[in-house]
């Protein structure tokens, strides 16, 4: 979309300014000029403006002159602008910036602390030209903003409906499903599963209006991009730390030279064998904690993928080649739907109560066509019994109940299942697989296949 000029230089232009973003607004103009610039945009006349008129937007910033300023642009035969107004002024206050419209967290400095995206500003940093009938999904107190937004970008009457999550919206969807080209979503994942549902209908784009990740520029991962598709058609294994993984096992993949993934303390094993990860992860800063000194001496035969408040917050802080640090999506996990699958980890990766989610996200954004995975286990009995996950190597001490509780509990296997189907559906839909090669367990959510006969001749 083109550029916003804002009508107003004053407190209420400088909060528009702070909600859009300097990478959305071309200049302010005002009837007076107190200062050339603001917050380093432009502050042009009037009579200026109208030179420009054709190339932007207009927002009109003031509470006490709103009115006059907007008969002042209607007199110029500018009829198509956005007011600032008491409620949107309310919507995005100080104390409410941090609460709704709800944003991603963007970790900034060592003490964590993260900056608001807004609404409004991630609305016009999308494109709806295409789009001939819109759905909007969200909640009451924003939906009257969006249908001015979609005034404002002269959208207004291709939009199909207003639905509110309170309301029969499944049904009322789906009576729209054969008429709509675009949902747009301003509701927050964990209360509702309406983007989960229509992402996967092909003659619909699904936008989330709180999926912002692909935005902040200034966070994606370019070390990350040399990776996409780089092992496009070929086979992975992911490996997992469950009783079940052997040396063997490891020596054989090594023998083989196929490309692995591992995560979290791997490195309890590599005594025993001479196999090393091609790709190391690590998401869950417990699991940092606990044994920092030994996961820093990790070093894999490409590299080590971290969690990027790892990094930025200076939990860890490296800049070698091969340490990648992963933007990571923050959402509220539940047991009754499915968390979303990133495709393109360079920009965000998506929490799925586990690293290994991570790591598939990885294996499909390097374009693997299959992928394997080993050791993994996933008891269920093991978690009532003893408030453990089984591993590999002696884990007792591993054992985290009392400091993190949700940690082991049965709710988070429950989520981590949602995980699996999310990936399983994410690499079918492409016409690739996940399959299951561990030494028996439980997990059967993804195809079983034996592992030795994976092996010509089962070397």
């Amino acid at each position: 979309m083109d550029k916003v000029a804002i009508f107003g230089a004053g407190d209420i232009g400088k909060q528009v300014l702070l909600n859009l973003g300097n990478e959305l607004v071309e200049f302010f103009f005002a009837n007076t000029i107190e200062e050339n610039y603001v917050e380093g945009i432009l502050v042009i006349s009037y009579e200026e403006f109208l030179k420009q008129r054709s190339s932007v937007h207009v927002i009109v910033a003031s509470t006490k002159y709103g009115e006059e300023m907007c008969l002042q642009l209607e007199d110029s035969g500018i009829k198509n602008y956005f007011v600032w107004d008491e409620m949107v002024s309310g919507l995005f206050s100080e104390n409410r910036m941090w609460t709704f419209p709800r944003y991603n967290p963007v970790y900034t400095n060592e003490d964590w602390s993260s900056r608001p995206y807004s609404l409004v500003r991630s609305f016009l940093k999308r494109d709806f030209s295409a789009y001939k009938k819109i759905v909007i999904y969200a909640y009451t107190e924003t939906s009257s903003l969006l249908l001015k937004l979609m005034k404002f970008i002269k959208k207004s009457d291709d939009v199909l409906a207003v639905v509110h999550p309170d309301e029969a919206e499944e049904k009322t969807l789906g009576c729209l499903i054969d008429q709509m080209d675009c949902l747009l979503c301003a509701v927050r994942r964990d209360d509702n599963d309406i983007c989960d549902i229509y992402e996967h209908i092909p003659t619909i784009t699904t936008i989330d209006l709180f999926d912002i990740a692909v935005f902040i520029t200034e966070f994606h991962s370019k070390k990350a991009r040399k990776y996409r598709d780089k092992y496009k058609g070929r086979r992975c294994f992911v490996i997992g730390n469950g009783p079940s993984l052997s040396s063997d096992d490891l020596d054989k993949l090594d023998r083989n030279g196929e490309i692995t993934f591992a995560c979290n303390k791997i490195y309890n094993i590599f005594s025993k064998t001479e196999w090393r990860p091609d790709f190391y992860f690590l998401t869950d800063v417990w699991v940092l904690k606990s044994a920092t000194k030994d996961i820093l001496n990790i070093v894999p035969k490409e590299c080590s993928f971290y969690n990027y408040a790892f990094c930025n917050g200076h939990i860890l802080w490296v800049d070698e080649e091969n340490i990648i640090p992963i933007y990571n999506m923050p959402e509220q996990d539940s047991v009754d739907r499915m968390p979303r699958f990133s495709k393109d980890i360079s920009v965000h990766h998506c929490i799925g109560s586990s690293v290994t989610y991570t790591m598939l996200q990885a294996a499909y954004y390097m374009g693997f066509k299959e992928v394997y995975l080993i050791g993994y286990d996933h008891f269920t009995e093991s978690l009532k019994k003893t408030k453990m996950c089984d591993h590999f190597y002696d884990s007792s001490k591993d054992n985290l109940w009392d400091m993190i509780p949700e940690y082991t509990k049965i709710d988070n296997h429950i989520k981590l299942n949602n995980a699996y189907r999310a990936a399983r559906i994410a690499f079918e839909e492409d016409g690739r697989n996940v399959y299951n090669a561990t030494r028996g367990g439980h997990l059967e959510i993804f195809n079983r296949v034996d592992f030795d006969s994976l092996f010509e001749g089962g070397k």
